[in-house]
């Protein structure tokens, strides 16, 4: 037998293998038709195609059952209301005011009787570290300040001041903070650096503020008051010879001279509550030997220490520039207490700008260097 098919029967089927091939493909013809059927049903039974909500959409209410009320879908939550501006503390007052005529004239304006003469001294020991307040407040300046209604001259009652010059165009900013373990509370900026300077060596270890410094124009200042509590002690910086103590006392109270041996600078301690009994003209004293108590006597108003420098011939030193000077920084917990501190001073200081009014209301500025005791 040959092993090749002959080509003309290629192509050949048997009879059988046909009609199988038949009643498959009808078979499938007949179930497509029923499945199609079926599937159309229901598909009719679902609803029409509806593409699916967006994300985050609310969704339809389920449909009530027959015979009972419909449900009603849930209300939006609202966005919450913005907070408005923090309350002021009982026994805080807040001041937001334009500058139009002096400083004195602007708390004039806007704060009744002693308090405005009490607050134009504060302020202008303040801005004295910055610019020279009886020239350079003009019309227009703003002033910011969070203050507590004084009980005497003595309270220290400002709290926290915003300054904005016209000429400067500068906002000066000053908060007052009592770090730990300080006697006393000064005023800081913004950053955490002391306002005044402070003498290197000075006759008094710690003060709570300069009250006045040397005018030889004006009202005749010759040397710096500190505001210090009484009988705190006084120091010679230097080594000194005594000169003098306790003459013309209707002006100067008890008081003291002494003489720098190093430098010839003649030292001058006005107010004193004493002169040590031990402390005798003519002694020479070593540096930093206590020579008399602070006080109030003589033509004071507060107690204070007046500390003035003059040169042989009578000519007057500015202790601000015969001593070196130095300005504190707070550093570390506290500078981070001190932030805090001013954050929240400025969230009740600040409030007109929370709440978002408008321009601050009118009001008037010069001040006076401040010579309150």
């Amino acid at each position: 037998m040959s092993l090749l098919r002959p080509i003309s029967s290629i192509g050949y089927r048997p009879p059988g293998r046909t009609r199988s091939v038949l009643l498959f493909v009808c078979f499938g013809l007949i179930l497509g038709l029923v499945g199609g059927f079926l599937l159309g049903r229901y598909t009719s039974l679902l609803g029409p195609d509806e593409p699916p909500p967006p994300a985050g959409a609310p969704t339809a209410a389920p449909a009530a059952a027959p015979g009972t009320a419909p449900v009603a879908a849930p209300a939006p939550a609202e966005p919450p209301k913005p907070e408005g501006p923090p309350p002021l503390p009982e026994g805080v007052a807040r001041l937001d005011a334009k500058i139009s005529g002096s400083l004195y004239a602007t708390l004039a304006k806007n704060i009744e009787g002693r308090q405005a003469d009490i607050l134009n001294a504060q302020l202008g020991r303040i801005l004295v570290w910055w610019f020279e307040p009886r020239r350079d407040v003009l019309k227009g300046d703003r002033l910011q300040l969070l203050y507590k209604p004084p009980e005497n001259p003595t309270v220290l009652s400002v709290m926290a001041v915003h300054y904005t010059s016209e000429k400067t165009q500068r906002t000066y900013k000053a908060y007052l903070h009592q770090p730990e373990g300080s006697r006393y509370a000064h005023f800081y900026t913004d950053k955490g650096e002391e306002i005044e300077e402070q003498l290197v060596n000075p006759p008094i270890e710690e003060y709570e503020q300069v009250t006045e410094l040397m005018n030889l124009t004006g009202r005749r200042h010759r040397g710096v008051d500190f505001k210090v509590d009484m009988d705190t002690p006084v120091r010679t910086p230097w080594k000194a010879k005594v000169l003098r103590k306790n003459w013309s006392t209707r002006l100067n109270g008890f008081c003291l001279e002494i003489k720098y041996v190093e430098t010839g600078t003649h030292a001058f301690f006005l107010h004193l509550n004493e002169v040590l009994p031990e402390i005798k003209p003519g002694q020479v004293l070593e540096a930093g030997t206590e020579v008399a108590r602070t006080g109030n006597s003589g033509r004071s108003t507060a107690p204070h220490l007046h500390y003035e420098l003059r040169t042989n011939s009578g000519r007057n030193l500015n202790p601000f520039k015969v001593h070196e000077t130095r300005r504190i920084k707070l550093e570390g917990e506290e500078l981070s207490a001190f932030m805090a501190h001013r954050d929240k001073l400025d969230n009740w200081l600040l409030q007109q700008e929370s709440a978002g009014e408008s321009d601050p209301s009118p009001s008037g500025s010069t001040p006076s260097k401040a010579s309150a005791k």
